[in-house]
């Protein structure tokens, strides 16, 4: 898994891969997955970008942040600052209940103020979602990524929950032509 692949751990104790040759390309993971989720989709989008797959904080390898009582440290804005063990450790537990508790608590906080003060998401976004699962049923994805965002497009892939397992071969040529 991952041949050509070289394993890294950044010094904040941030576990990754990286491999292939092009402009960067930083996959990233969900609950409650690490980087192996990427396993068949990186391989092809290495021949094109340079792949970075993370394990996000205290998940997998990586190493968790403190816990604080507002939750700052799980929030996705302090996590991207680090992105650029294993299950049965207390602390890696927390981390992943700290995670919810940071898009409950500090993550909303902090999309209330964007919001408030005006700031979009400038960047031309991809919205993927499993059309076997539950996040089209309860959502409009694209209408709710358009609130944020200015250039949101994207679609459900036939998978369920998890995307680059179901389906490496179509996420990694949609994720592709959306990076092209």
């Amino acid at each position: 898994m991952f041949q050509g692949f070289q394993a890294r751990r950044s010094e904040d104790g941030i576990a990754m891969r990286v491999g292939g040759d092009g402009p960067p390309l930083l996959l990233l993971h969900g609950y409650p997955q690490t980087h192996v989720m990427w396993h068949g989709v990186a391989p092809h989008l290495a021949h094109d970008f340079t792949v970075v797959v993370a394990d996000l904080p205290g998940y997998g390898d990586s190493e968790p942040p403190q816990a604080e009582t507002d939750h700052t440290p799980h929030s996705k804005r302090a996590w991207a600052f680090r992105l650029v063990t294993a299950w049965r450790r207390p602390a890696t537990v927390q981390a992943m209940c700290e995670d919810y508790r940071a898009g409950f608590g500090i993550d909303s906080d902090l999309d209330r103020a964007d919001r408030a003060a005006g700031r979009r998401i400038t960047a031309p976004l991809l919205a993927l979602w499993a059309s076997r699962g539950v996040i089209g049923v309860w959502y409009d994805p694209l209408a709710l990524w358009s609130q944020w965002a200015d250039d949101v497009s994207g679609g459900p892939v036939d998978a369920t929950h998890f995307l680059a397992e179901d389906r490496p071969h179509e996420v990694a040529h949609l994720l592709g032509d959306f990076f092209g």
